[in-house]
């Protein structure tokens, strides 16, 4: 529990975004942000508007990201990113419940530090002589099992933008509403975060708000040319916003559909879509999304993101120590970044990726 009050908490975070002297100035501080969110305002007043706006439930989560965010020892105490994470509060508190929600999961996210790296005593007692092989094993399968969660939940995300979120706004651009192109993020997201709970029971790193009305979706699949689509869901542009991917060509549409409307009839609300809408037709969305997920592409995703971890790189040599051969290891300086790839053709070993994760628990073998 938080002993500390809600408005000594909020004092911290903005005299650490906008390095104020005195904590208990910041409640008459106005200012701007550097990402130009808002046009400014009083950021205190923004915070605590919104922290009370919340369900009761959520009050303590986001109560404790600010604290977090602004500890020093925390990697997140950057002033630009708190600025804007204090932007974002802001313009929550003066829009919708949508809006607000949108900025509750934001902020918890932007509080979240980077992976933990194991602390001194852990590793000693995973090479204590006292500790069996077996539990050293399982330690380091813990650690990469746990540290994974990081890169799948990016994945997950970077598929969402690329499947629903930026084909909905490049076919708003494209006709011409900028209305409905404005509310993709906030009220269209809540439609298709629902319908993939409801189809294939993900959860991204943002709930659905099950009640929020729908608006900001499209039928983006006959709305938009066949050949842009194939761009947006090619997972080799990895979610990117669609401006990127064109290279700021103005879009044209394949023809228009029907606003606020995703093959469902009379339904209102995010949660009722995703339940009655035409599963047949949700059908080439949800394969496209699960396309991001094959083999091919998330082995190496995972085994790059632990190779970029320093604190990760014990765990992995402990792994595959127990898969390679003797050979193997003298050919890889007994190093697994150099089983895993290839030096001199620079090419990944998916077949070895894939050992390793099956391994360490994380990846099952589904293919025939």
């Amino acid at each position: 529990p938080i002993v500390e009050p809600i408005n000594t908490t909020v004092e911290s975070f903005v005299a650490a975004a906008f390095n104020l002297r005195s904590p208990s100035g910041c409640r008459s501080f106005v200012g701007s942000d550097p990402g130009g969110i808002t046009s400014g305002g009083n950021f205190y007043d923004g915070c605590i508007a919104l922290y009370h706006s919340l369900p009761e439930w959520q009050r303590p989560l986001f109560h404790g990201a600010l604290r977090e965010m602004c500890q020093p020892s925390n990697i997140s105490r950057d002033r630009t990113h708190l600025q804007i994470t204090c932007g974002l509060i802001l313009r929550g508190s003066r829009e919708c419940n949508a809006r607000k929600q949108e900025v509750f999961f934001n902020v918890i996210q932007r509080s979240i530090r980077g992976e933990n790296h194991p602390s001194d005593s852990a590793i000693h007692t995973a090479g204590n002589p006292s500790t069996s092989s077996e539990q050293q094993i399982e330690y380091h399968k813990m650690k990469l099992f746990a540290a994974a969660m990081t890169p799948i939940d990016e994945l997950k995300d970077c598929a969402f933008r690329a499947i629903f979120l930026e084909p909905t706004k490049m076919y708003f651009r494209a006709v011409g509403d900028q209305t409905m192109e404005g509310d993709t993020e906030v009220h269209g997201s809540n439609v298709y975060l629902a319908i993939l709970l409801s189809c294939l029971s993900i959860k991204l790193s943002r709930s659905p708000l099950l009640s929020d009305e729908v608006k900001g979706v499209a039928q983006i699949k006959e709305g938009l040319k066949r050949a842009d689509l194939e761009k947006l869901w090619n997972p080799d542009n990895n979610g990117a916003r669609w401006q990127t991917i064109f290279r700021n060509k103005y879009p044209s549409a394949r023809r228009r559909v029907n606003r606020n409307r995703f093959y469902s009839e009379g339904y209102t609300t995010a949660k009722q879509v995703a339940i009655n809408c035409d599963k047949k037709s949700v059908e080439p969305y949800l394969v496209a999304y699960a396309r991001f997920f094959e083999h091919d592409l998330v082995i190496p995703r995972l085994c790059n993101y632990f190779l970029s971890q320093d604190h990760l790189h014990h765990h992995l040599d402990a792994i595959f120590l127990q898969l390679a051969t003797e050979e193997e290891i003298e050919e890889s300086n007994r190093e697994a970044k150099y089983w895993l790839w290839d030096v001199l053709s620079g090419e990944f070993r998916v077949d070895r990726g894939s050992q390793m994760l099956q391994y360490a628990g994380i990846l099952k073998d589904v293919r025939g």
